[in-house]
């Protein structure tokens, strides 16, 4: 078999045309995978997200591998084609929620029937509301990362625990708790998590493929807010991000002191090891104290969670035979990429 890199470039130049759901559409039915492709060229079709493509590129390159492995091939020809960096959802696609869309995210009944029986469905969303923190920021924090900072319940987004991971120097921060979260129990929660044994905050999240423990949090949210009505392509958790922004400069804040809640980078930043800035604490509080969200949050009732977070110490194990029994299958390869 003789390929090379400019084979693969020119697949993945054409695979950006490819439509969604290709193969389930009855204007594509009995097409050539060339006649798709011009066809779609003439439809305009959106391009596929690069997460897609990176998976695409990642599923050849085992199909690869194995060719060489098994002598059919001198070389893996996609060795030295760039494999383009995942796009970060959370700063770079999407939007801020309308308060429309928020009223029916955060609608009561609808909220606690999907977030009963998890703490994480309880508490991240409302946590992104008030912070506009990253959903991997969130879903890692451990109990150790709540603290009182000169009187001022926050947490501490760093990267000093097993797993928790850091988008760049800028995300070092302390976060103080918005009065609505502690209003509607957040603290108690944290007590009750502490009481149960674990570490961890959100204990139910795993982190199985080192990417973080917010990817299963973020899929949940989308999944939810699409039964909610907002079903918009690239709307998820970093929504709150925008919304937080958006409305913190509506207020009159400046935009470093935005960055100093949000974690965004400033281009003429210095900032300590360790992040905290006592300084502007209280000036963090009184901005925070700025952002509106005009929904209700739900009362936590301390011990709701007592029998989740206790099923929740078999996780780990759970998760540990799991990986062990995917790492033992032989990776399958998709057809598309044949």
């Amino acid at each position: 078999m003789d390929l090379n890199g400019t084979d693969c470039r020119l697949f993945f130049d054409e695979i950006r045309y490819w439509p969604k759901h290709a193969t389930q559409r009855p204007e594509f039915k009995r097409l050539s995978v060339k006649a798709v492709l011009a066809k779609a060229k003439t439809m305009n079709e959106p391009e596929p997200a690069q997460a897609t493509l990176n998976k695409h590129r990642q599923r050849l390159s085992v199909f690869f591998n194995w060719l060489v492995k098994n002598s059919h091939m001198k070389a893996n020809p996609l060795a030295g084609v760039l494999n383009h960096k995942k796009d970060d959802a959370e700063e770079e696609t999407g939007r801020s929620f309308t308060q429309q869309e928020l009223d029916a995210v955060f609608e009561p009944a609808k909220f606690q029937e999907w977030a009963k029986d998890y703490p994480h469905r309880w508490w991240v969303p409302q946590l992104g509301l008030y912070s506009g923190a990253r959903v991997n920021e969130l879903s890692q924090l451990y109990v150790a990362d709540v603290e009182m900072v000169n009187g001022i319940p926050g947490y501490h987004i760093n990267k000093r625990f097993l797993g928790q991971k850091l988008k760049n120097k800028a995300s070092k921060r302390f976060v103080p708790l918005a009065q609505p979260l502690v209003d509607a129990g957040f603290l108690a929660y944290v007590e009750d998590v502490k009481t149960a044994g674990h570490d961890r905050l959100f204990p139910h999240l795993p982190n199985n493929d080192g990417k973080g423990f917010g990817k299963q949090m973020s899929k949940q949210f989308c999944a939810y807010i699409k039964e909610r009505g907002v079903a918009e392509d690239g709307m998820g958790m970093h929504a709150f991000r925008h919304l937080l922004a958006t409305r913190l400069d509506r207020a009159g804040v400046s935009e470093s002191t935005i960055g100093k809640i949000t974690g965004h980078k400033s281009p003429n930043a210095t900032l300590p090891k360790f992040y905290i800035d006592t300084p502007t604490l209280q000036e963090r509080v009184t901005v925070l104290a700025k952002f509106q969200s005009d929904v209700q949050l739900l009362t936590y009732q301390s011990g709701q969670f007592d029998a989740s977070l206790k099923e929740a110490h078999e996780l780990p194990a759970k998760w540990k035979a799991d990986k062990e029994k995917r790492d033992r299958q032989p990776k399958r390869v998709s057809p598309q990429t044949r």
